[in-house]
């Protein structure tokens, strides 16, 4: 599974994201997963942005590999006003 996000750290270099995908019925209605017995939240994923380098060679479209050997920090960037912002980017969240 592959998340595909854009976002935006403003005044900091770097962020931690974190997810949780949920099954849904045909009528919204949410199916838990059962896990030792007991409903959990679903299946979580989580990424340091700093540390989102695919591998390219291991990963598919439907599920990245993230590397984490090369840090990725978030450059400011300039705005339409000429102020400094970070800049955003699109990170692969894979699911773990």
């Amino acid at each position: 599974m592959k998340l595909h996000l854009w976002v935006e750290a403003d005044g900091n270099d770097d962020m931690d994201l974190f997810v949780a995908v949920q099954k849904l019925d045909a009528k919204g209605k949410w199916l838990p997963t059962n896990v030792l017995g007991r409903p959990h939240p679903g299946c979580p994923g989580k990424l340091r942005v700093s540390l989102r380098d695919l591998d390219e060679e291991n990963s598919t479209n439907s599920n990245p590999s993230i590397r984490s050997r090369n840090p990725q920090k978030l450059r400011p960037r300039r705005d339409s006003a000429g102020g400094d912002r970070d800049s955003i980017l699109e990170p692969d969240l894979a699911q773990r």
